[in-house]
């Protein structure tokens, strides 16, 4: 299994709520990714000092082990589709992080990977739209 990592997974682990350092060795760090939205996503963090405990150094160290997966052209190109999908239906993925999690859904649908994630709800409109968008709910195992 090839893993992409939602922010708020990385997020509850640099908060010290949550340890993935288990699930990331279960795994195994060749098969985990994370995309550079994600990372921008988390730089927030410490760039708005939201959470204090949360440092760019800190961002850094859970990265340095973690393949970094850019948004190619091909990921780009199917955006527009499933933004607009989703608009058709009625859905919108929460408007809190939406774009990042259709971005990292569009990375998940081009490389094969799964989404592990603490809130399956803020993909279901895009499992809709797209079913074969795999999601693994890290809070439950």
């Amino acid at each position: 299994m090839r893993v992409l990592l939602d922010t708020d997974v990385c997020s509850e682990h640099l908060k010290r709520k949550l340890d993935i350092t288990d699930r990331l060795k279960e795994v195994g760090l060749s098969n985990v990714f994370i995309s550079r939205a994600t990372i921008a996503e988390l730089q927030v963090m410490p760039a708005s000092k939201s959470d204090p405990g949360v440092s760019l150094e800190a961002i850094d160290d859970l990265i340095s082990a973690i393949a970094v997966v850019e948004i190619d052209v091909a990921a780009w190109s199917l955006f527009p589709f499933i933004k607009a999908a989703l608009k058709r239906k009625g859905r919108q993925p929460n408007d809190k992080s939406g774009t990042i999690d259709i971005l990292n859904a569009c990375v998940a649908f081009e490389l094969g990977l799964s989404i592990a994630t603490y809130n399956i709800k803020d993909y279901e409109a895009l499992q809709k739209v797209k079913g074969n968008l795999q999601l693994l709910n890290w809070k439950a195992i």
